[in-house]
């Protein structure tokens, strides 16, 4: 690091927040340059249940606790949640209640989700909020907005920040109740769901990955300033 510092190196965080974190010194040279989403993935919402999608690691570090015990409350939707065997093993022997006629769990590569993404409505990054969570930036928060699908994020998480600068998803609290209330909602008002299905097909046509290389182009260059 002190190389890099010595050597005036512009740094390329996943958000501004990092910097905080990595103690930068004062007149250091960074920006933000989160992960993207491919072009020309958008699907079109299924007419049928509500249904949610998640795409993640289930454990320690990624707790969904609140938001399975929302879903859990609510019998007409479906939650399509892709994660790992052995996580899923373990969740489920440290919190049996996973194991619900709304949760349908599913263990598969990267390349074999487009079925699912067919199927769902909104994407999912309601996990329990943290510092780490203060800056991180999801790589599946672009991959959901580039597919068309809103996000239903916990508040107080760079991802929620990003969500809401494009109006394209659902800022709640960590809490069972708080996203049982907007799933009940969102229930009754699909044109809301299609409403910010909008707004996520308007933010992943400007995050895309040829996005992310002319911006570090334009700044390396100097042509940002």
């Amino acid at each position: 690091m002190k190389g890099y510092l010595k050597a005036h190196t512009h740094f390329f965080l996943p958000s501004e927040q990092m910097a905080e974190y990595l103690d930068l010194p004062e007149k250091t040279s960074y920006s933000a340059l989160p992960p993207a989403g491919d072009s020309n993935q958008v699907l079109p919402l299924p007419d049928s249940a509500l249904t949610l999608f998640y795409v993640g690691g289930i454990g320690a570090h990624y707790k969904l606790n609140a938001f399975i015990d929302a879903a859990r409350s609510i019998p007409q939707i479906r939650v399509n949640l892709v994660t790992r065997k052995k996580q899923w093993d373990e969740a489920i022997a440290s919190y049996p209640t996973f194991q619900s006629p709304q949760i349908h769990p599913y263990h598969l590569n990267a390349n074999e989700l487009d079925d699912l993404y067919a199927q769902s409505h909104i994407g999912v990054l309601a996990v329990e909020p943290s510092d780490y969570r203060r800056f991180a930036v999801p790589l599946k928060l672009f991959e959901y907005l580039s597919r068309g699908r809103p996000i239903l994020v916990t508040e107080g998480t760079e991802a929620a920040r990003i969500v809401s600068s494009f109006n394209a998803g659902w800022v709640v609290p960590y809490t069972a109740e708080a996203i049982a209330a907007t799933l009940r909602r969102l229930q009754g008002n699909r044109a809301e769901v299609q409403a910010k299905a909008a707004n996520a097909v308007s933010a992943a046509k400007v995050n895309t990955w040829a996005d992310r290389a002319r911006t570090v182009a334009d700044t390396l260059t100097g042509k940002s300033k």
